[in-house]
Formats: structure tokens, C-alpha cells, sequence
């Protein structure tokens, strides 16, 4: 990897994107659940304290982007569960993992790959205490050919979703796990 980007294939991934935080930092466990897709390690002795633990809640992303990414800690994730856009990956281990603390190199050759996840207080220089995920919005290129869902997603239509949740989001209080008495 010696470019601008981890790969030329990354670079239909640079435009608009959704960007979601939480507060919260990986667990070793999170890290483990994540990565096991339509399944998740919370089920099995779960407190009720994680959300998520059906493992399909992740997967929702995949509505809107191919290429989702995220960084926590001192690691940064990609999942490509098409095998089609990071380098190495296969059906079977369709997903990348960097410790961008200890892959300093990296991000210096490849600077316009991480600028997106500059934000939110992740400088990507030193420990992340929280958890930004970035989700590329599908373009109409992308679109054409995804095995994953052939609708694009615009910014207008990104704003009109969130409209609606949150127009919604009375009705969407039966799935908070401590709702307030």
C-alpha cells in the first residue's frame, strides 16, 4: 500500500458519507461479536446491559453503504463482505483491521483514506476513547453492480430517512431497554 488510498478500488468510498458516534470504546468481546455476521457473542450470557445481541443489527448498514468502516480504540475496521474493494480480503475473511497507532506508516502513506475519520475528537494519533463509524453512501456506480442492494443513496435521501425516524421516533421508544417510569 503505497498510495493516497489503501487501494484504487477505495476510491468511489471518499464522497458522502454517514457518520454515527457513540461514546463508548470496544470491548475485546465487541471486537469478537462484530465480526460474526447474523450472529453475535452477547446472546450466550448476556447481562442486557449491550444492545445488539440477535447480531443482526450491524448488518442494517448494509441498506446504505457497501463498505462500512469504523474506528475505536486504537484500531480501524472495513468490512467488504462482497470481497470486491480491499485488497486481501476473500469471502471467508471478508474484513481488514489496522492499529493505526502502531501502523503510523500507513495512514502517512496513505493519507486520504483515514481523512474521514478525523472527526469526533479521532485524531487516529492515539488512543480513541469512543467509536466512530463511517458509512460510505452507495453511489449509482456501486449500485449497478452490489450483490448487496442496488439502491443509491444520496444525501437528500439520507436526510429524508432520518426525517422520518425521527418523526417516528415516539413509536420507536418500545425498543429502548430502560425507558423512563
Amino acid at each position: 500500500w503505497n498510495c493516497a488510498l489503501v487501494a484504487e478500488q477505495m476510491a468511489g468510498f471518499q464522497g458522502l458519507s454517514l457518520l454515527a458516534y457513540n461514546s463508548a470504546q470496544f470491548q475485546e468481546a465487541d471486537w469478537a461479536s462484530i465480526q460474526r455476521i447474523g450472529d453475535s457473542l452477547k446472546k450466550a450470557g448476556s447481562s442486557g446491559a449491550k444492545t445488539g445481541r440477535f447480531g443482526i443489527g450491524f448488518n442494517s448498514v448494509y441498506h446504505l453503504t457497501e463498505l462500512p468502516q469504523f474506528a475505536s480504540g486504537t484500531r480501524v475496521i472495513w468490512f467488504d463482505p462482497q470481497a470486491r474493494f480491499l485488497p486481501g480480503v476473500n469471502p471467508a475473511n471478508p474484513g481488514k483491521m489496522i492499529d493505526f497507532v502502531q501502523s503510523a506508516g500507513l495512514l502517512a502513506k496513505c493519507p486520504d483514506q483515514f481523512a474521514p475519520l478525523r472527526a469526533f475528537g479521532c485524531d487516529l494519533a492515539r488512543e480513541y476513547r469512543g467509536t466512530l463509524f463511517r458509512f460510505p453512501l452507495r453511489t449509482a456506480e456501486a449500485a449497478a453492480t452490489s450483490k448487496l442492494r442496488p439502491e443509491a443513496y444520496s444525501s437528500d435521501a439520507v436526510r429524508d430517512l432520518l426525517s422520518s425516524i425521527h418523526a417516528r421516533a415516539g413509536e420507536l421508544l418500545l425498543f429502548v431497554k430502560n425507558a423512563p417510569v
